[in-house]
């Protein structure tokens, strides 16, 4: 097979995004997270439980954390002017939390 024409090869360069990951404390969440950190981009995620936030704020110092709960609309508002705080604004989304509503 060619390189030329695979798409797999091609690189993305992620160094200094922003990027915004909601449910990344565990699962795919969390390593889409940590590969992006060691990429360069700037990450912050968002989780609903604190005790996994402040894990991964300890071992992963670079990861900003915010607590929340991005399905609770009246949230939103709130999340929306943390994370911008953080970040100054949002290049890429990742959501990875997936909660069932029965």
């Amino acid at each position: 097979m060619s390189t030329q024409n695979n798409i797999y090869q091609k690189q993305i360069d992620l160094k200094n995004s922003r990027i915004l990951i909601t449910g990344g404390t565990s699962g795919l969440g969390k390593e889409l997270a940590l590969q992006l950190n060691k990429l360069g981009a700037t990450v912050a995620i968002i989780a609903r439980r604190t005790n996994p936030l402040d894990a991964i704020k300890s071992q992963f110092p670079d990861i900003i954390t915010i607590q929340g709960d991005v399905s609770n609309k009246d949230e939103i508002y709130k999340l929306s002017g943390n994370v911008l705080g953080h970040l100054g604004g949002i290049d890429k989304i990742g959501r990875a939390s997936c909660r069932e509503r029965v």
